[in-house]
């Protein structure tokens, strides 16, 4: 059999360039647009007529990160999932984006059955009878198993709503095995948005799954080890508990890569012999005529307002050092945010800006801005918002997240801290070799402009950030304890939007955000 598999499209549904905003007339005349749906319908037409064995899966997120989701809210995707005819789907914790009441409508209009083992929808009237823990898929008189699971981060991740719950996905995985098992069904496949190094956690305490098509942290796996950005071998084996093989695949994200792996299982469902490798989905992979021509009409209704031109940068704003050290991209997002706070309270003794890593969704190419390159950055409905904390909050807080390298990052109230934070008007060092709860130092606030003085565990200071942070969500990076809260009102992509229309250029001085909060 052929198992084809994709994760983390991120409603990137027509071709985008190198950075993942959409391929403009100077990134085709160079070659380097990427992806789409018309190039994926493309490669798996071509793969199925050669191979009528084969299964198509995705490991989740499709929702979130260009104008078709912003504008049509999932429904373009349910049309092109449905064409291009998906096996199976693992939801995604983006999934959840705009609440589980959304995603039910959405999976109701899908083809593809949605799985997910470790989520437990017994009490959500809109999910319940949607989500399957595994499917059984039969093609040729033989039986393949295919399990899903999700992050058990996702409550901290998104909207779940009260009624979810989510339980570890090894103890889930197993206990889908063993049903399988009891149907004598042997070949079992899973598909996860767990993340690469979680994917690993579940292979080596779980047993009878032989392949897990992985997705969350867009991890780009390939035979070729030593190719720049690569995190792993395709496919990357791990022993199980029973000592066999399970191998895991993963395609970067956005559909830039498509996975193709063959299997080969003997009479008594042993794999015994498995090869593969993703392929990229250049310029050289025409695109599909009537599924390119689809994407267009979708496009028709928002593309003049995506393409307008608001601003200019001289210089491209990359996520590349964003999740260890402070970055050009994400001191600019933090600093709107500190900027959206008119006139501090005379009782605070600063006022400092802070984003998550995670909600920058794409670069900021040098040249022209549009407005759908700063939607495609910032996709999400996060209201700024502040919070009031103490110094000795703010320390905790960096301790968290000093918790990211050489440790589990576990907090002490159980939480495991999943992401990284951009600050504005706040620096720091990290130490990752020194113990648990004694690697931040250096913490330092800004009271006006290149003017630093020490954090006073006692006082007080207001973060401005994003609502998502500051009701616990986003990766556990704040304290679960807040003393105030205020909303401004005001939408994180308007702040960006009018900035970049106002100062007409997007500038970001070195010493603005080096060191910032960083790892030593």
């Amino acid at each position: 059999m052929t198992l084809v598999h994709t994760n983390d499209i991120h409603s990137r549904l027509d071709e985008f360039s190198s950075s993942g905003l959409d391929c403009t007339e100077k990134n085709r005349a160079e070659g380097k647009c990427f992806g789409g749906i018309a190039r994926i319908k493309t490669l798996v037409d071509s793969i199925r007529e050669k191979d009528p064995n084969v299964y198509l899966v995705d490991a989740g997120d499709q929702f979130q990160g260009t104008m078709f989701y912003n504008y049509y809210k999932g429904n373009s995707t349910i049309e092109f999932m449905n064409l291009v005819k998906y096996d199976a789907f693992a939801i995604g914790n983006h999934e959840f984006d705009d609440g589980p009441a959304h995603l039910a409508k959405f999976i109701a209009k899908l083809t593809t059955p949605a799985l997910s083992s470790n989520m437990n929808t017994t009490l959500d009237a809109n999910l319940n009878g949607l989500v399957a823990p595994y499917i059984v898929l039969t093609k040729f008189n033989v039986r393949i198993g295919v399990v899903g699971y999700i992050t058990k981060a996702t409550p901290s991740l998104a909207q779940t709503g009260k009624q979810l719950t989510f339980e570890d996905p090894i103890v889930s995985v197993q206990r889908a095995v063993d049903e399988l098992h009891k149907l004598g069904i042997k070949r079992i496949i899973a598909v996860s948005h767990n993340g690469y190094e979680d994917d690993k956690l579940v292979a080596a305490n779980t047993q009878g799954v032989s392949v897990i098509v992985g997705g969350h942290s867009h991890s780009l796996l390939l035979k070729n080890t030593t190719a720049p950005g690569v995190a792993g071998p395709y496919p990357t084996e791990v022993k199980a508990k029973d000592g066999q093989s399970v191998y895991i695949v993963q395609a970067k994200s956005l559909g830039e890569y498509v996975g193709k792996l063959s299997l080969t299982w003997s009479a008594n469902d042993k794999l015994t012999a498995i090869n593969g490798d993703p392929i990229q989905l250049t310029m050289k992979i025409p695109q599909h005529p009537a599924t390119h021509a689809l994407v267009q009409e979708w496009r028709k209704p928002f593309d003049a307002i995506a393409r307008t031109v608001i601003g200019t940068t001289s210089t491209a704003l990359t996520r590349e050092t964003c999740s260890t050290t402070g970055c050009a991209l994400g001191y600019w997002v933090a600093n709107l945010l500190r900027a959206s706070v008119a006139t501090p309270a005379p009782e605070v003794a600063a006022t400092i800006g802070m984003t998550n890593t995670g909600g920058l969704r794409a670069d900021i190419p040098a040249g022209d801005v549009t407005i759908g390159g700063i939607l495609a950055v910032l996709p999400f409905v996060n209201m700024a918002t502040t919070v009031r904390m103490s110094g000795k909050q703010i320390g905790e807080m960096l301790e968290g997240l000093a918790l990211l390298q050489n440790s589990d990052a576990i907090r002490p109230d159980g939480k495991k801290v999943t992401g990284y934070a951009q600050f504005a008007g706040l620096r720091a060092k990290l130490d990752k070799e020194k113990p648990k709860w004694q690697r931040v130092s250096g913490v330092e606030v800004e009271v006006a402009k290149g003017k630093w003085v020490e954090v006073a565990a006692d006082k007080l200071y207001d973060v401005a950030t994003v609502d998502y942070l500051s009701q616990g969500g986003g990766d556990s990076i704040v304290p679960a304890e807040l003393v105030k809260q205020r909303d401004t009102g005001a939408l994180l992509s308007d702040l960006a939007i009018e900035a970049v229309k106002k100062d007409k250029e997007i500038k970001v001085a070195v010493e603005d955000y080096v060191p910032g909060v960083h790892f030593v």
